[in-house]
């Protein structure tokens, strides 16, 4: 007995990506895929772990399937390879296709890259508050966190209520938690103090790292 079955021909998908130096971000077009004759509860990273699935998300009012990872090695299987002035992280995204019967779709396999400079330069222009934050561009950003502490346990932060001496000593934390530090290390080269904001006075607490 012959059954007619449904063969998907024509374009394949094509998933906008997007790096902003700390994540993968594809995107992918819900209803598009349901015509096509792919499964929507099965685009993933190369990796069977949940979190690395995409999820259903509204974007621009338009119903879009969504993956959000970050730029670190063996997160969803994510591989990186470095040379002399950039790392590239890969990785794989599947499309799987609608398994019924009658209805025909190969599923679609697609590499992803993204590469991000081996030096990047983040100048936060903060007063000396808890937890002050400015973003870092080099083909992507990252939110650097710049904390000032009294005590050299990182414990009681200081606020801008709190009133300095000369010879005060202060302890500063700087931190990109969304930083891979498998590839990445960073350095403070310097920390200043001015009377306004902006000014062209400055005090260096801390010069050439």
């Amino acid at each position: 007995m012959l059954k007619d079955f449904t063969l998907f021909s024509g374009s394949l998908p094509s998933p906008n990506l997007t790096c902003t130096g700390e994540k993968f971000n594809i995107q992918m077009s819900k209803c598009w895929l349901e015509a096509n004759g792919y499964n929507t509860s099965d685009m993933r990273l190369n990796s069977t772990n949940s979190e690395c699935f995409a999820l259903r998300e509204i974007v621009d009012g338009t119903s879009e399937m969504t993956l959000h990872r970050p730029l670190v090695i063996s997160d969803c299987n994510t591989e990186a390879e470095t040379n002399s002035s950039h790392v590239t992280y890969t990785n794989h995204l599947y499309i799987f296709a609608k398994k019924f019967s009658d209805q025909i779709r190969d599923d679609f396999v697609m590499d992803i890259s993204c590469s991000e400079p081996l030096n990047l330069n983040a100048s936060p222009n903060v007063t000396l508050g808890p937890a002050a934050k400015n973003g870092l561009t080099a083909d992507g950003s990252y939110t650097v966190h710049m904390t000032a502490y009294k005590d050299n346990q990182f414990i009681t932060q200081l606020s801008d209520s709190d009133t300095l001496y000369v010879g005060d000593t202060i302890y500063i934390a700087v931190v990109i938690p969304d930083l891979d530090a498998n590839s990445f290390h960073l350095k403070v080269a310097s920390i200043y103090a001015s009377p306004t904001d902006p000014s062209s006075s400055k005090y260096y607490l801390l010069q050439n790292g």
